[in-house]
């Protein structure tokens, strides 16, 4: 092991002496580096200013296999889901919503409504049919909608999407409140994790097992979203112990740190509800041939990004990218981010959910590394 791989492990291991009760997984080695525009890749909370705590290598299969158990049990995890940690929980625990109010309001300062949406982290193939599609006009969104495989390779791990939702769909296949809330005019909100390979192993096992995976960010509300692992950690110890699953990212020139951007669906075109780690130009290209507008459904501009430095731009990614649009851009990015250099088919080890899982329609062989359907298929 390098003086990087060891200082990495230095560091879990400090973290395991400090919080001894709590879960800790996911080893692997750092490569920090310098983006040579505007920001240099470590944080504040690293254990030295030329060595950071990320990693290059995933979670291993014994992470992922037991982070699947413990959101089986109903216990919420802390999870590194790209560029941002996350508390994942079980929607189908009926007190899933006092657990993450426990965690993101520790103080009982009531700064988290009771019945407050989190994200449905599920393939898009097991949730678009609960988007109220009667309500869209535009012929556009109304096919790109319909085709769970096109969206995934379009927003697939970059993009929350946010949209009305068909009240009878929830009733029909019996939805939990915190994903649809039994309100009139509820909204549902949906995050593929397809493109970040770690969290779509732990959803597909996860889900195999039961689970309805949700998440919302792992940070106290109205607080600034945990970007580096020492405070994930203490988020963690603070909200009961609860485990926490570190990935493993490549922190190259391009990476993103921050929440994911939310995306809403109006009859006529797709909004931007919360600037996040992608830019606006970078979503208006994914959405290339569909209407997209850079502001939200009233007309304002979006709740901006909490960490402007590490949003990435277009003229962020490398000149060979400046033609790409939609799929082949989506899967240019993917290349830049790192949450799946390591991609290691474990379809024969971790029990499938296939039917829930579109495969992206392979495009090009450009980025032939990046066979997200692989593992899929594999399986079949």
């Amino acid at each position: 092991m390098n003086s990087v791989g060891c200082e990495t492990t230095k560091f879990i291991c400090q973290a395991r002496a400090r919080f001894p009760h709590e879960q800790i997984g996911g080893l692997g080695q750092s490569n920090i580096s310098h983006n040579k525009h505007k920001r240099e890749f470590y944080n504040e909370a690293s254990t030295s200013k030329n060595t950071g705590w990320y990693k290059e290598h995933m979670l291993t299969h014994a992470h992922i296999m037991e982070a699947a158990d413990q959101l089986a049990a109903n216990k919420p995890i802390v999870l590194e889901n790209g560029p941002v940690f996350a508390v994942v929980c079980n929607a189908n625990d009926p007190q899933v919503q006092a657990k993450i109010k426990k965690a993101k309001d520790p103080h009982g300062l009531n700064t988290r409504g009771a019945h407050q949406p989190v994200g449905w982290t599920v393939p898009f193939a097991h949730a678009l049919d609960t988007v109220d599609m009667s309500l869209i006009t535009d012929e556009r969104m109304r096919r790109l909608l319909a085709d769970p495989s096109e969206l995934t390779g379009r927003i697939g791990a970059l993009a929350f999407l946010r949209a009305i939702a068909d009240k009878r769909v929830k009733h029909k296949r019996n939805i939990p409140d915190s994903i649809i809330p039994d309100e009139a005019g509820a909204m549902v909100q949906i995050y593929t994790p397809t493109g970040n390979d770690s969290t779509h192993k732990i959803v597909r096992r996860s889900m195999a097992l039961g689970v309805e995976p949700v998440m919302t960010s792992a940070n106290v509300s109205h607080e600034k979203e945990i970007i580096d692992g020492e405070r994930a950690i203490q988020f963690a110890h603070d909200a009961g112990g609860l485990a926490v699953y570190l990935q493993g990212r490549d922190t190259a020139d391009t990476a993103v740190r921050g929440s994911y951007p939310i995306l809403g669906v109006r009859e006529d075109s797709f909004t931007l509800e919360r600037a996040g780690c992608f830019g606006a130009d970078i979503i208006a290209r994914l959405l290339f041939d569909v209407p997209f507008q850079p502001f939200t459904a009233h007309g304002e501009l979006p709740q901006p990004a909490k960490y402007p430095e590490y949003v990435l731009h277009l003229n962020d990614l490398p000149d060979a990218y400046s033609s790409y649009k939609g799929n082949d851009l989506w899967f240019g990015i993917l290349a830049t981010q790192g949450w799946h250099d390591e991609l290691v088919d474990m379809a024969q080890e971790i029990p499938d959910v296939a039917p829930h899982f579109a495969r992206p329609v392979e495009r090009s062989d450009r980025f032939s590394r990046i066979n997200l359907a692989a593992t899929s298929a594999a399986s079949e």
